[in-house]
């Protein structure tokens, strides 16, 4: 795959089987989300989704995606052939994909349509295996 470095925001059920499917294609992935730490808000919801959120965290994990809770996108600009991605910590990191995996504002956003369709084609099998 073309794509080598990818940040998703957002870490429900959905967002991290696409992180996971990622990874697995090859690419270093970065999962933030701006909500409580995971392990607890996952404890707070339904138990089914609380146990296979922790699963897919785990597994995340064991694939060495980089998972930081608390933390949330402020916005992304494109620069060259990457993507410029301002975190809530202040912070500017670039990769080649951001993907707001946030439930309701499912986005892709890159600067390369060869990477679009490659990034799309791994999101729809890994959320059509997760429904």
């Amino acid at each position: 795959m073309a794509v080598s470095a990818v940040l998703i925001e957002g870490a429900d059920v959905s967002a991290l089987a696409v992180a996971i499917a990622l990874a697995e294609q090859g690419a270093e992935v970065a999962v933030v989300h701006p909500a409580v730490p995971l392990e607890r808000a996952a404890s707070e919801g339904a138990q089914t989704d609380a146990e296979a959120q922790a699963a897919l965290l785990a597994r995340a994990r064991l694939l060495g995606i980089e998972v930081r809770p608390g933390l949330g996108v402020v916005g992304c600009v494109h620069v060259d052939q990457y993507i410029e991605a301002e975190l809530t910590n202040g912070r500017i990191e670039n990769y080649d994909v951001v993907i707001d995996g946030l439930p309701g504002r499912r986005r892709i956003v890159t600067g390369d349509e060869t990477r679009r369709t490659a990034v799309a084609d791994v999101v729809d099998r890994a959320l059509s295996a997760v429904r």
